[in-house]
């Protein structure tokens, strides 16, 4: 029979996995291994939500879990990647701040994260609520990542990572929002990646690059 001991235990694991490959993202220059690490963290918010399904028996995130899998560790890696290749933009050769001082400012946000979320996660009962801290990290680390890197896949990209934190965030508090919700939230990520993908494509065409610096400096 699983304790709780051991279902915490499994779970900050897990927490811990998610938070690294974030900072994972964070330090990869190649576009092609950040959006596989993605996929990597996807699957395993995938697999924190059958384990929270499993001990709660709140059946519905089972099919959250599907979904995550299939379209965020699967489908939308797949549409990236594809994009990339399309661009023929495979580095982040000058983000805004560097990778070294990125990691230092990521190491950061996870601290200031803790002592954000730490009352929080003092003040309930759920067994889930030391993981607390690390989803709202992967929140500020999503952020950040979208605000510190010009290539707009890559902002694309931070922009799935702080959702990533978002659903996580939501499975910990509250073993996740409506089914019905949680479809119609994918759906829409869905549909919006394959919108960005003709977006990002179309500029490319037109400007030359994907590079939101230099589109910056058309607008002068």
């Amino acid at each position: 029979m699983l304790t709780s001991d051991g279902f915490i235990r499994i779970l900050n694991l897990l927490s811990v996995g998610v938070l690294v490959t974030g900072m994972l993202i964070l330090w990869r220059r190649s576009l092609l291994s950040a959006v596989q690490i993605f996929g990597v963290q996807s699957l395993l918010l995938a697999l924190m939500a059958v384990w929270i399904a499993f001990y709660t028996g709140a059946a519905h995130l089972y099919l959250i879990a599907f979904l995550v899998a299939a379209i965020k560790a699967v489908a939308i890696p797949v549409l990236l990647s594809r994009i990339i290749r399309r661009l023929d933009v495979y580095t982040e050769i000058e983000p805004y701040i560097g990778v070294a001082t990125s990691l230092l400012v990521g190491a950061g946000l996870v601290v200031v994260a803790y002592f954000v979320m730490q009352p929080v996660a003092d003040a309930t009962n759920l067994p889930t609520h030391n993981a607390l801290p690390l989803a709202f990290a992967m929140v500020l680390l999503g952020l950040f990542i979208t605000v510190s890197r010009k290539k707009a896949v890559t902002q694309i990209l931070g922009f799935l990572v702080l959702e990533n934190g978002i659903f996580m965030l939501a499975v910990l508090a509250t073993y996740g929002v409506p089914t019905i919700v949680e479809i119609g939230v994918f759906l829409d990520l869905f549909v919006g990646i394959l919108i960005m993908e003709v977006l990002v494509y179309r500029i490319n065409q037109t400007f030359e690059s994907v590079d939101t610096h230099v589109l910056d400096e058309l607008r002068g």
